[in-house]
């Protein structure tokens, strides 16, 4: 495989849009159009050169999954889906994942597991994620009377859910008309598979 040409068509504020020119083994020029991130930080170890996290956060008392949902202009839906957020520019994976939990959910925690880099919709656009996993102590604190810290575009509703019923929830919400993220929808197969 090599590059011949990373061309940017129309850039906005979040996002640009690409043609990529390439050849394979057999050497036949191809094009591919797909979406980038325009807010992707500079790759270094502490963000993994990341767009993005997603949050699995786990109450430690209960063994509870905080998920929410929030409108999501692209799909025109409200959206079931982990926490999740941008990476700023000179901040960690795991700061970002704290930072948006706190501000998504209002509930701070301490990470105990970062997954290596995976492809959102590799046929799409060159975004990549991390999955963090948080453990939320309810003794803390801080935990007793949660606020968020929403930005003006947000609106996000938290729902504490046992882990062994996610995917019934995930039903639930299905038939009230939301979307299911896929990142959560596959966890959610996984803990019943």
């Amino acid at each position: 495989m090599s590059i011949i040409k990373d061309e940017t068509i129309k850039s906005g504020r979040f996002l640009s849009f690409g043609v990529l020119t390439y050849k394979l083994k057999d050497e036949k020029t191809r094009m591919w159009e797909y979406v980038k991130r325009t807010t992707t930080p500079v790759k270094t170890k502490k963000n993994m050169g990341v767009d993005a996290i997603d949050v699995i956060a786990i109450i430690k008392q209960t063994q509870e999954i905080i998920i929410i949902t929030q409108f999501r202009p692209p799909v025109k839906s409200y959206v079931v889906e982990f926490p999740s957020g941008l990476v700023d520019e000179g901040e960690s994976v795991q700061e970002a994942a704290v930072r948006e939990l706190k501000e998504e959910t209002g509930y701070t925690g301490t990470v105990t597991y970062v997954s290596k880099p995976v492809a959102y919709e590799p046929g799409l656009t060159n975004s990549k994620t991390v999955m963090v996993k948080v453990e939320i102590d309810l003794e803390l604190e801080e935990n007793k009377n949660p606020t968020q810290e929403l930005e003006d575009e947000e609106d996000i509703e938290v729902h504490l859910v046992k882990i062994s019923e996610l995917q019934k929830t995930l039903h639930k919400f299905e038939e009230n008309e939301m979307v299911v993220d896929v990142k959560l929808a596959t966890f959610a197969v996984g803990v019943n598979f």
